[in-house]
C-alpha cells in the first residue's frame, strides 16, 4: 500500500485546493463517496501533474492514485476538525 508520502506536493496542493471548493458543499455523510470521486476525477484526469499515461488497462496506476487521493483527503479532515 502506497504512503501519502508518494504524492508530490504540487499533487497534494491540487488536491487541496479541490478540497476547499467542495468542502461546504458535503450535506451528509453519504455524500463523502461522491465528493471524493468529483475531487479525484478533477485533479487526476484534470491536472498534468497527475501523469496517467503509463496506466495499463487494469487501471492499477488510477487505483493508486484514487486511493492515495482519498487517504489525503481523509488527513485533511482530520486534520480540520483538530483546527
Amino acid at each position: 500500500m502506497l504512503s501519502i508520502n508518494a504524492l508530490t506536493e504540487a499533487q497534494k496542493n491540487v488536491i487541496k485546493n479541490e478540497y476547499r471548493v467542495h468542502l461546504n458543499s458535503s450535506k451528509s455523510i453519504f455524500d463523502v463517496d461522491y465528493i471524493v470521486d468529483e475531487i479525484f476525477d478533477t485533479c487526476v484526469m484534470n491536472h498534468s501533474i497527475f501523469d496517467l499515461s503509463q496506466d495499463n488497462e487494469a487501471g492499477d496506476l488510477a487505483t493508486s492514485y484514487y486511493q492515495l487521493v482519498y487517504d489525503f483527503l481523509e488527513e485533511l479532515s482530520e486534520l480540520e476538525e483538530v483546527a
